[in-house]
């Protein structure tokens, strides 16, 4: 078990700094938030960009009828 003064590696970049166990766990904390955030908004993105996709879809479709073949 690691003690509350025990110091753990952290991993900055391509090293590795031993820093305190609290700090370690506070560092990660805000990388975990950051990444959530990060996640959500190319979720976010990447459902707009899908919803453009399907109305220029349906804009072509009427254009072109089953002429063209814009699925999967």
């Amino acid at each position: 078990m690691l003690l509350d003064d025990e110091e753990v590696p952290y991993s900055i970049g391509e090293c590795f700094v031993r820093v305190p166990r609290e700090d370690a766990e506070q560092r990660l904390e805000r990388a975990q938030d950051e990444a959530r955030k990060e996640m959500k908004k190319l979720d976010n993105e990447r459902n707009g960009v899908k919803s453009e996709m399907d109305d220029l879809k349906k804009i072509l479709y009427a254009k072109f009828g089953n002429s063209i073949n814009l699925d999967e």
